[in-house]
Order: structure tokens, then C-alpha cells, then sequence
């Protein structure tokens, strides 16, 4: 490996750090909280396609979403997350079910915030 190659790495370690942190700590895709070392560099647009390693294309994304998704388009992958085939890969099952859960997690933490505020249930 080149020093070029070593610094692009260190670029992209410095920018799924940024990207974790703007994110508070959830996946992008399925929502799924991640630890700063579980969170991986999701290109936005895969390098494969013309995209770059630049902050503004990296995202902070689970291992089971960056994986399944390779070098679909975001539109083309969260189409088949919110309604997977019944032969997809297991993986983006896992990706569909915490996208599920979490949704109904922040809904939940929204209607408890909410009671909350109006002083319901002291």
C-alpha cells in the first residue's frame, strides 16, 4: 500500500467519524444505533459510479446495510429495504426490521416526550 492509498484511508476513517457524529450515532439507512468503531464509510454515491471519497459523500451506516446495499443507488436500496422480496438476502431483512423498530421507537419516544410536556401521567 502507497503512502497515497494510506493517506485516502485516513481521510475516510476522519470523514465516517464526522459522519457518525453528524448522524448522532444511527445508522443512515436502517437507523440502528452504532459504536464509533461499528459505524462504517457508506459512500453515497459508490466510488464504483464516479463518486469520491470526499466528507460530503460519506455516510455512517451498519455493516448489514453497507454490505447489502454495494453499488445500488440509495433510491434503488431503500426501495427494496422498505419492501424486500421474500428470497432477498437475509441481511436485508435484518436492515428492514431495524428500520421497522426504530421507526417505532422515535415514534414512541415522540408520544412520551410529548405526554411529557403536557404534565400526562404524574
Amino acid at each position: 500500500m502507497g503512502k497515497r492509498d494510506r493517506l485516502a484511508k485516513a481521510f475516510v476513517r476522519a470523514y465516517r467519524i464526522e459522519a457518525y457524529t453528524r448522524q448522532e450515532g444511527r445508522c443512515i439507512y436502517c437507523g440502528a444505533f452504532l459504536s464509533a468503531k461499528t459505524a462504517t464509510a457508506e459512500h453515497i454515491v459508490p466510488t464504483s459510479r464516479g463518486g469520491s471519497d470526499r466528507a460530503d459523500n460519506i455516510a455512517a451506516a451498519c455493516a448489514d446495510c453497507n454490505s447489502v446495499r454495494g453499488n445500488h443507488s440509495v433510491a434503488d436500496f431503500l426501495k427494496r429495504l422498505r419492501k424486500p422480496e421474500s428470497c432477498a438476502p437475509a441481511r436485508l431483512w435484518i436492515c428492514h426490521f431495524n428500520r421497522r423498530i426504530n421507526k417505532a421507537v422515535q415514534r414512541c419516544e415522540a408520544f412520551i416526550e410529548q405526554a411529557r410536556i403536557r404534565g400526562i401521567g404524574r
